[in-house]
């Protein structure tokens, strides 16, 4: 009876310690950036940003675009699309668009996607 249970409990750990190592590696990550304003909306997809600077834009429920990041800071990175300069700051969740002298501030929520 002593058999039986040492085997359970070395399986279980076994299995408790694969499924923490499992989770640990992500084979696949999306991050999803929505941003509000009163005036427009766009929404930014991409994998990582150190890896991959390379993001997907929607404005308004246009067309989707590739754009290339031109700077990423720590918890920042910043884009250009059309005559816009976009500033994302990850850590605030706040977005700010510069235009001919207009400056807009955005509101985002961001979704990340693990697998």
């Amino acid at each position: 009876m002593r058999k039986e249970v040492v085997i359970t409990v070395a399986v279980l750990s076994a299995l408790a310690s694969v499924l923490f190592f499992m989770t640990q590696n992500t084979r696949f990550e999306s991050n999803i950036i929505a941003c509000k304003h009163i005036k427009n909306n766009f929404k930014i997809t991409y994998a990582q940003l150190k890896k991959d600077p390379v993001i997907s834009f929607e404005k308004n429920n246009q067309a989707l675009k590739k754009l290339s990041i031109t700077s990423i800071e720590e918890n920042s990175f910043q884009f250009e699309h059309q005559s816009s300069n976009y500033k994302l700051n990850l850590e605030k969740l706040i977005a700010v668009e510069t235009l001919s002298g207009e400056t807009l501030i955005y509101e985002c929520e961001l979704t990340k996607f693990k697998m």
